[in-house]
């Protein structure tokens, strides 16, 4: 049979090639979207980012623990307490490079990070070449996340483990069908911890808790998956107690007013298929880059005719998480989550924009519509008609996302949007916070050591 290298699976010589081409790419494009350095960072959210972060640098270059900051960030003076400060060990390059410069290399260094996430999903996935290419486009660049992280939502680097979220997901639910296997609660389950906390740890706080409410979601149509599910939960609460124990106590009775979501679905097509730029007016007192979920008119159609087929055909992976996808859509819209934010339930009041959870229906319908083209491209009669359609298609989606992140690099001609108050740390008498930073910080360290104990066997046995 004659090979057909655009549909078959990639080899792992070939998938390593073609990671290594999109790393290099996601590197160049996010370090032109900071201006290769030279970006201001002092319109929207960035004055706020840049005065945190140089706290964090000075307590880097000075080797000191910074308890409490000059200045309140997320309405408290409890530095360490904020879920969205990130703390993550690439930090330690605050000691060597300046603010803007490490907002610039973190984000591509966590790209990279990305783009391996989306080559080990491919991989699961068996995925061809298209297929590949399509899934690291998709995931990395569409309208949701370069918009955040381009109006100085630093946190949002997260979205880059959700490629890792999912391999792992999708490799949990597979070793429990049709029966579960050791490999769940012994391998997936702590992969899927990981990936989660990992994702925590560079102030995904938002992100985190939707990946963690999918998880929940899936768990409960899927009862044989559920204890391991269940186990990885815990795992991530263990690994990231450093971050959840001092949050609640920090914002354990603090009551915010939750924002709309998309107002209509014209709204929300809007998101989707218009390229508009970060000085779009607001919408019901909500900014437009809040809404952004842009794919292009032709990514909408061939995302959601090629999810709405996977979803008929009956894949199990994808009727899994459709619990999960609808949960969030639902709750994305108009004040729909306003009540839920009310109820008593730990940080659901944080959630103040909750046209955020589109982002979870927006990635699991990506990834369901990938799954099933590749799947259609392998099966047809007409092999070279159709790899010629679905690469003039990718090609159409890889330039609509190009010119939209184009449009949302980081501005250079604005005037500043706002002047955060300058930052430092400060010492205060503080002794139910420096307890819960005790207690989360022990938690984590013995977690992680347990894990770290639990793979030097298995690397050590595998030499």
């Amino acid at each position: 049979m004659r090979r057909r290298p655009l549909r078959r699976a990639l080899a792992p010589r070939s998938l390593a090639l073609m990671t290594a081409a999109f790393a290099t790419l996601n590197v160049v494009a996010w370090v032109a979207l900071f201006d290769f350095g030279r970006a201001p960072l002092t319109t929207f959210d960035w004055p706020k980012e840049v005065a945190s972060h140089t706290v964090l640098r000075e307590a880097v270059r000075t080797l000191t623990v910074p308890l409490h900051s000059s200045a309140r960030f997320q309405e408290t003076h409890r530095f360490l307490a904020n879920p969205e400060l990130p703390l993550s060990p690439q930090l330690v390059a605050l000691g060597a490079l300046d603010v803007g410069t490490y907002f610039m290399a973190n984000t591509a260094l966590l790209a990279v990070v990305g783009t391996v996430g989306c080559a080990l999903l491919a991989a699961q996935m068996h995925l061809g070449a298209l297929g590949t290419a399509a899934l690291m486009l998709l995931l990395g660049w569409n309208g949701h996340v370069v918009a955040h992280l381009a109006v100085g939502h630093s946190m949002w680097t997260g979205a880059f483990f959700v490629p890792w979220v999912l391999w792992s997901l999708f490799g949990l639910l597979a070793a429990c069908a049709p029966v579960r296997s050791t490999r769940a609660l012994r391998t997936w389950a702590p992969r899927l911890a990981v990936s989660l906390a990992l994702a925590m740890a560079q102030g995904a706080f938002h992100m985190t808790s939707w990946l963690l409410g999918t998880v929940v979601l899936t768990a409960l149509v899927r009862p044989r998956a559920a204890g391991p599910l269940f186990a990885s939960i815990f795992g991530f609460a263990a690994l990231s107690a450093n971050r959840i124990v001092p949050a609640v106590v920090a914002f354990a009775e603090m009551r915010r007013p939750a924002n709309p979501g998309f107002k209509n679905a014209e709204i929300l097509l809007a998101a989707i298929t218009e390229r508009r730029p970060h000085s779009t007016p607001n919408v019901d007192g909500v900014c437009w880059w809040e809404l952004d979920a842009y794919l292009g008119t032709t990514g909408l159609v061939v995302v959601a005719t090629l999810a709405l087929v996977g979803y008929l055909r009956g894949s199990k992976l994808d009727r899994a998480l459709l619990p999960a996808a609808l949960f969030f859509g639902v709750f994305a819209m108009g004040e729909l989550w306003s009540p839920v934010a009310n109820l008593p339930i730990p940080f659901a009041n944080a959630e103040r924009g909750p046209s955020r959870f589109f982002l979870v229906p927006l990635v699991l319908a990506c990834v369901a519509a990938v799954r099933e083209g590749d799947r259609l491209l392998r099966a047809t009669r007409f092999p070279r008609a159709a790899t010629a359609v679905a690469c003039a298609l990718l090609a159409q989606v890889g330039v609509d996302l190009a010119r939209h992140a184009w449009l949302w690099r980081i501005p250079q001609a604005d005037e500043p949007t706002w002047a955060f108050e300058a930052a430092r740390a400060i010492t205060r008498h503080d002794p139910e916070y420096v307890r819960a930073l005790a207690l989360g910080w022990s938690i984590s360290a013995v977690a992680w050591g347990l894990l770290a104990a639990r793979a030097w066997p298995r690397r050590r046995a595998a030499r």
